[in-house]
């Protein structure tokens, strides 16, 4: 790259191959490699911890059943708009560290995400789960810059609580992540004028995710990234907002979504514009969002600088950067906002101050994109989470986690990449495929093959009609013809 200074990509592929440790991986159920990364840490026993390699591993017991769990339901009022909310803790007195996970915009989501809750509540932790309530102007106008007021008002709210011990952890993967990201800058580094009783986040896992907006939507300051902003808002203000979709109207336009290899309308919107009506041809309401983001393309824009692009100024917390367990896919649409944040990570705990500051922090990179790691390894990523939590919230030893279901092959190496001998040695192995997951692939192809054929009868359709068009032009001039004659 042109410039006195290197690049942010530059400087963390220097940085891998200088200082990190590397273990190459067979990913669980895919077959695929994945890659490891950790920052000033020795990983040499990479098979004997789910935090480190990433596969599904047998937790430790629970301390209660699911069912004992107290659930309670709250709201948190706040000047941006309001969080509501679900709790669930183990039964009894004490205090326990929270689990952070504000699920925004995306609404639909939480009865998913909340099958989670057990795994973590049973284990120690007081698991409470979040997301915006109000009006589309509320919610979905507001995305990004009202995150940071979330974080801080949720923050204070737990901190008011008397079973919080004043720790707290947060994950998420893609949207879910980033607002994970803004719980680290609340709770990490707290505003001067933030109360004495806010909790210090102290590990966060943020999947699939990024912690600045502006260069994920301007391409780090090339062309505007059209889908994906668009589809982004579109789930927000329609696709996974409870209650806007219902039955097969429910079912068309997610198929459409995910199943299609163009989203229908896109080619018409991107091409034949304007560009700016976009929010109203996909959803039939102008979103501020769009229509501001699209005119501030610098990131020095007030529409940006006012809080809406930076979620967590990473390098800027210093040593009180929490530990930090990032997931990526080697074909994510955020693999590079994944390594940026990686590196800026690890220059804020310092690994090359040559004290090991750089130590808990981590990156896992699968093989996949960012829908087939999310759903193929969501298991993976949710138990990884657990002992990650529990090394650095808890302080477990990593030797007391249990070992993984299947160990994984690794290699390690302090520098450089594996060897084609490395390839030949590991290349048959397989990891055992659980039923759930062949049930997940089989309704994936289904919908895939459901899809295709959808898209195949259109094209049909338009080619019949064409055909008919071209075959009525020359029978009209053979009628005229004869009329003439």
């Amino acid at each position: 790259e042109a410039g006195s200074s290197p690049g942010p990509l530059v400087a963390f592929c220097h940085h891998l191959l200088s200082s990190a440790t590397m273990v190459w991986k067979r990913s669980s159920g895919q077959g695929g490699q994945g890659i490891l990364v950790g920052a000033g840490a020795d990983l040499e026993d990479v098979g004997a911890s789910p935090s480190s390699s990433g596969s599904a591993a047998a937790v430790r017991p629970a301390a209660c059943l699911a069912s004992e769990l107290l659930k309670t339901e709250f709201v948190v009022e706040h000047p941006q708009g309001s969080l509501k909310g679900l709790l669930w803790r183990a039964p009894g007195e004490g205090k326990w560290p929270a689990v952070l996970v504000n699920c925004g915009a995306y609404t639909g989501l939480v009865k998913v995400i909340e099958q989670e809750a057990p795994l973590f509540a049973t284990r120690g932790y007081a698991y409470v789960l979040v997301w915006n309530e109000g009006t589309k102007e509320e919610v979905a106008d507001r995305i990004f810059g009202r995150w940071a007021a979330d974080a801080e008002a949720l923050l204070d709210w737990v901190g008011a609580q008397e079973w919080c011990d004043g720790r707290v952890a947060t994950h998420g993967v893609s949207l879910v992540g980033s607002t994970a990201f803004a719980a680290v800058q609340a709770g990490a580094a707290p505003a001067a004028d933030a109360p004495a009783s806010r909790p210090r986040v102290v590990a966060a896992a943020p999947s699939l995710s990024f912690s600045r907006i502006q260069p994920t939507v301007f391409l780090f300051g090339h062309g505007v990234a059209l889908e994906l902003v668009l589809r982004f808002l579109w789930l927000a203000e329609v696709g996974v907002r409870e209650g806007e979709l219902q039955g097969l109207t429910k079912l068309k336009k997610l198929t459409a979504f995910f199943a299609f290899s163009e989203w229908p309308g896109l080619h018409d919107v991107s091409l034949q514009g304007p560009v700016d009506c976009a929010d109203e041809f996909f959803w039939q309401r102008r979103n501020f969002l769009w229509r501001q983001g699209m005119a501030s393309r610098l990131e020095t824009d007030p529409f940006w600088s006012e809080g809406r692009d930076r979620l967590c100024d990473i390098r800027g917390l210093g040593t009180s950067c929490p530990a930090v367990r990032l997931v990526s896919g080697w074909w994510d649409i955020f693999l590079r906002q994944a390594l940026e944040d990686f590196a800026s990570c690890v220059a804020a705990r310092g690994s090359g101050s040559g004290g090991g500051g750089g130590s808990g922090i981590q990156l896992i990179v699968y093989c996949g994109g960012h829908f087939g790691v999310g759903g193929g390894h969501g298991k993976d990523i949710a138990l990884a989470t657990l002992a990650w939590y529990d090394e650095h919230v808890l302080g477990l030893s990593s030797a007391s986690a249990p070992s993984p279901r299947a160990p994984p092959c690794s290699w390690r190496s302090s520098g450089g990449s594996p060897t084609s001998s490395w390839a030949s040695r590991h290349g048959r192995h397989r990891a055992p495929c659980s039923g759930s997951s062949s049930c997940r692939a089989l309704v994936l192809l289904a919908v895939s093959l459901a899809g295709w054929a959808v898209c195949r009868l259109r094209r049909l359709h338009q080619a019949a009609v064409i055909s008919s068009d071209m075959c009525t032009i020359p029978r009209t001039r053979r009628r005229m013809w004869a009329e003439v004659g």
